[in-house]
């Protein structure tokens, strides 16, 4: 017996290719079973089927989610003079006729013209 060729130790597979090798066959077994299952044809009982004749109708869908709506057409609210809006009387989604009143808005610089036209108006000499 030889002492030196006892004690050699034989070149073993370094553990990178072990995980190689294993991924290349779990791979090709995988893609096997694919195609396996892609070749073969699909059988469905004859009781699982339901077999109705075509009628024409309305199709009604509801669909509830989330996001914004946009208007087909979007419309600006103009005026004139300069004011602040003291109370909004629609909100987005209502929907309104011809005589709805929108908004309320306030001018003070108006109201001081008002009043101020009024009480000349009713003055002392003149009976209101």
């Amino acid at each position: 017996m030889d002492l030196d060729s006892t004690l050699k130790r034989k070149p073993q597979q370094s553990k990178a290719k072990k995980w190689l090798i294993g991924a290349a066959i779990s791979v090709s077994a995988l893609g096997a079973l694919m195609v396996y299952q892609w070749a073969t044809p699909t059988v469905v009982a004859a009781s699982q089927l339901q077999i109705a004749t075509v009628e024409q109708a309305d199709f009604v869908v509801k669909i509830r989610g989330f996001g914004r709506l946009k208007p087909k057409y979007q419309r600006y609210l103009t005026n004139t003079d300069t004011a602040m809006v003291e109370a909004i009387h629609v909100y987005p989604g209502t929907i309104v006729k011809k005589d709805t009143v929108i908004l309320s808005l306030v001018n003070p610089l108006q109201a001081q013209l008002f009043i101020g036209r009024s009480a000349r108006a009713c003055s002392p000499k003149s009976q209101c």
